[in-house]
């Protein structure tokens, strides 16, 4: 309680101060007010719970489409380099087959075992089998001449056919182009048997095992 001073009143009497002004001097406090809104709704952890395994279902989903197309891509880099790899080994093949045929022919037309309008044909479609990127270069231009005059001569069951007069006239033509035309053959065959072996170092590598 509050003590209250004397008061001195006109007549210079000391007098005590009612009761009813010695009220206690109240203090008012502002108090602040908050303004919280709506009350907040309770979070329901079921549907938290439900909401996070779908996310975690949609990482899933795209980490294995992600995971499906990086196989695929794989799988066909594979298989292009498989393929890849099987054509030149078959290449290989092919051209290792006819290299070994113009030499068995060179050399044959070179011991007399084959006349030289036979080995022409031959060894000028042999040619033809082999790409355009082989080297060293050389002139082979006698081969193909000899063959291209005598592509037009009979061969095989179309010469039975013929008649004797026929073959005869033939032969005569046949034997006429190969006695004019043997000596730039025999070099042209000469410069074939040389060249095979630098051909086939390019055309048919061996394969490294180490």
């Amino acid at each position: 309680m509050l003590r209250c001073a004397p008061m001195v009143l006109a007549g210079g009497l000391n007098r005590r101060p009612s009761r009813r002004n010695m009220r206690p001097a109240m203090m008012i406090f502002n108090t602040p007010s908050y303004n919280i809104g709506p009350a907040a709704r309770p979070i329901n952890q079921d549907t938290v719970n439900q909401e996070n395994f779908m996310g975690m279902g949609m990482q899933l989903a795209l980490a294995i489409a992600i995971g499906l197309l990086i196989g695929v891509v794989l799988g066909l880099l594979i298989w292009r380099w498989m393929s890849r790899r099987r054509e030149e080994e078959l290449e290989r093949h092919r051209h290792a087959q006819v290299l070994e045929s113009l030499e068995v022919l060179s050399r044959a037309y070179m011991q007399g075992q084959v006349d030289a309008g036979e080995a022409s044909l031959r060894m000028a479609a042999l040619l033809d089998c082999l790409p355009a990127r082989v080297a060293p270069k050389v002139d082979l231009a006698a081969i193909h001449q000899l063959a291209n005059d005598c592509e037009n001569f009979h061969r095989g069951d179309a010469r039975k056919a013929l008649t004797p007069a026929q073959r005869n006239r033939e032969d005569f033509d046949r034997l006429r182009l190969e006695d004019e035309q043997s000596e730039a053959f025999m070099q042209a065959t000469e410069r074939l048997a040389r060249v095979l072996v630098q051909w086939r170092r390019q055309l048919c590598p061996r394969r490294r095992t180490d």
